[in-house]
């Protein structure tokens, strides 16, 4: 019988050390929500305009499809399976404490960097251990995040030799969209904007009219104009680091994509579907991406651009995985996936996943049974407790329930 296993272990070691001298600065950016196939219909000037100074990532997968578990991964280098914590949205206050595995700043701090973290997503606020290693964590919104940047690193003592690692975590284009009133026109949905005001354009109403593809296509066409303003942010927190943007190494992605409409869904809820595991991954001066990268592995890149000795779990390229609340699913060319919820394996066709599935011709099974004889099971925190009391409309209207 065939076996996967000695060609998933060949894909383990951690990525080549770039050539170049250490970067003395690290900068990773989450624009949280973003699906990797936005970047074409949306105008995205500053992330070319990355990828061309350095790389973009053909196929890149992310470890989970909310923030939390999918962060934890980024922090850890550790997949879902590896960390254990696979919990359900819309527990607020109510969550287990990250794991104890080593995070991406405290590693850095001990290696003598200042640790900067500013993040819009509010559930990076929860006191779970998202902090541990930062010397500065802080809430701020999309808008004025470039401002804080600015104003907190002119406020740290002059020193020539300081190393800064930087994480930016934009909310970027998660629901509830309010695109500026230039990306709305460029997209055709002024009005569509103008009817939400203040409320936005909330993710729940294409949840709520499946059988209305207007309403979905509305939806996708604000989405990627807040995508373009999104970008225009990210060229203003460029701006904001001075010439650190320009010899620093820098990642930039996202946690998780988005469904906007594809087999009646929408949001990011508890599927496991391509556009919520697709994301773009940007990379400058980190060094030779792989065609296809998990990105649970940029704790690592990011250590080895900076020249650290560092030791983060050794996980396989390939397949590429992802977990969501202990379903699964994997792919191994980028063109289709196996997704198991119960029982046996449904694999769907990565570009028409609108389409039915097929049953698994075995490979599927093969690669996930190797996977996971590579991948070491963490052990996972205590169950969330039940929703507090008029928690679920919010999270609907945000996407997290169906």
């Amino acid at each position: 019988m065939w076996t996967l296993l000695p060609w998933l272990l060949a894909c383990a070691s951690p990525p080549t050390p770039p050539a170049a001298a250490p970067a003395k600065d690290v900068v990773l950016i989450v624009i949280d929500t973003l699906r990797a196939d936005a970047l074409g219909p949306a105008h995205t000037p500053t992330l070319d305009a990355l990828a061309a100074r350095g790389e973009a990532a053909p196929l890149a997968w992310s470890g989970g499809t909310w923030t939390v578990p999918s962060v934890i991964s980024l922090f850890t280098g550790a997949p879902v399976r590896q960390h254990g914590w696979d919990g359900p949205t819309g527990q607020q206050g109510r969550y287990p404490k990250l794991p104890t595995l080593p995070t991406l700043a405290e590693t850095f701090r001990a290696a003598g960097f200042t640790t900067i973290g500013l993040y819009a997503n509010g559930y990076l606020a929860e006191e779970l251990g998202f902090d541990r290693g930062f010397d500065v964590w802080r809430r701020v919104p999309d808008a004025a995040m470039p401002k804080a940047l600015a104003e907190t690193l002119a406020a740290l003592p002059p020193d020539p030799d300081r190393r800064h690692l930087l994480y930016l975590h934009l909310l970027g284009p998660h629901s509830t969209l309010r695109p500026s009133e230039e990306a709305a026109a460029r997209h055709g949905v002024t009005e569509a904007v103008a009817a939400a005001g203040k409320q936005g354009l909330d993710i729940g109403a294409v949840a709520r009219a499946r059988r209305d593809p207007s309403v979905a296509e509305t939806y996708r066409r604000a989405y990627h104009a807040v995508v373009e303003d999104t970008d225009a942010r990210l060229g203003a927190l460029l701006t904001a680091m001075g010439p650190m943007a320009e010899r620093a190494a820098i990642v930039v992605t996202s946690d998780h994509g988005e469904l906007i409409g594809e087999r009646g869904l929408a949001g990011h809820g508890n599927q496991l579907f391509a556009p919520l595991t697709q994301v773009p991954y940007v990379a400058v001066n980190v060094g030779p991406l792989p065609p296809a990268l998990s990105t649970v592995s940029t704790a690592a890149r990011l250590s080895e651009a900076a020249g650290l000795d560092t030791r983060w779990p050794v996980v396989p390229e390939l397949p590429l995985v992802a977990q969501r609340e202990g379903a699964l699913t994997l792919t191994l060319d980028g063109q289709a996936q196996a997704i198991w919820r119960e029982g046996e394996a449904a694999v769907y066709s990565v570009g028409a996943i609108e389409a039915e599935p097929t049953a698994d011709d075995g490979r599927y099974a093969h690669a996930r049974a190797a996977w996971e004889a590579a991948v070491p099971e963490g052990a996972r925190p205590g169950e969330a407790e039940a929703l507090r009391p008029g928690t679920e409309e919010t999270l609907r209207g945000l996407g997290y329930l169906e």
